[in-house]
């Protein structure tokens, strides 16, 4: 809607007077006052001026929904949308985040790889860890600080994804990185291996006596054969996944 700085709206305060308002040309939002411009999140008309906002989590809910459509069948919209928060929440790419959980468990709930279980292949140390992180700094995240391994293990997919924050906000801690600081996809990816590294220009090195055992049986991700893990490469070994599962990138990913 667009409306003309020369119109004008008239209103009669009285009979006998009547006074000439110049209404706004509201294609230039920066005139108007902070509590009018809202935010590019929100969805809502602003303040029933008709001046309609992008609602970005839907539009990114629908292009998680289609991505995965070709090999994740039966996954809830609240399953993607409880996704797109969290990755707000944390500071990362909901894709990769998406793209993180489908490797670790191909978002099956019940995945198990010796005492890692659930959707993030959670161990009971890792669990405890996050949720001791949770109780002490009294975080705004809903989980129950008492869960066990075991019946984590037994929530659904979307009732395990609060757990999966507590995890990355912890795993943040750890290694160093900033709440508010963005997540690239290769620190993502490394925060479930070694988050202590993950701020680190190597993950893992072949002849560091500290990492060399993580490096032998994670050399796979040594796309470069150079003796040293990369977050950049974990992101290339992600983006590789995601041809091998027949899966195509959306646009504007990180």
């Amino acid at each position: 809607m667009r409306i003309n700085d020369s119109d004008k709206v008239s209103f009669k305060l009285n009979d006998s007077t009547k006074v000439d308002i110049p209404t706004l040309n509201f294609d230039e939002t920066a005139k108007l006052p902070d509590f009018l411009k809202g935010t590019p999140a929100e969805s809502d008309v602003m303040m029933g001026l008709g001046v309609e906002k992008h609602d970005t989590t839907a539009a990114e809910v629908k292009k998680l929904k289609e991505m995965w459509s070709p090999v994740a069948k039966g996954v809830s919209d609240d399953f993607y949308k409880e996704i797109v928060e969290i990755a707000k929440r944390v500071n990362c790419d909901p894709v990769y985040l998406s793209i993180v959980l489908y490797q670790e468990s191909k978002f099956n709930p019940r995945a198990k790889n010796g005492s890692f279980r659930g959707i993030g292949q959670m161990s009971h140390i890792t669990l405890t860890d996050s949720l001791q992180n949770v109780k002490r700094k009294n975080l705004d995240i809903e989980v129950n600080t008492k869960m066990t391994i075991n019946r984590f293990a037994q929530l659904s997919r979307e009732k395990q994804l609060p757990y999966i924050e507590a995890y990355i906000v912890n795993a943040k801690r750890i290694a160093g990185i900033g709440e508010k600081e963005k997540l690239e996809p290769g620190q993502l990816y490394a925060l479930f291996f070694t988050p202590g590294n993950a701020d680190k220009p190597a993950l893992a090195t072949k002849n560091n006596p500290k990492t060399a055992k993580f490096y032998r049986a994670n050399r796979y991700f040594d796309g470069n054969k150079d003796g040293k893990i990369t977050t950049a490469e974990l992101k290339d070994f992600l983006d590789e996944k995601t041809k091998i599962w027949g899966i195509k990138l959306p646009d504007e990913t990180s």
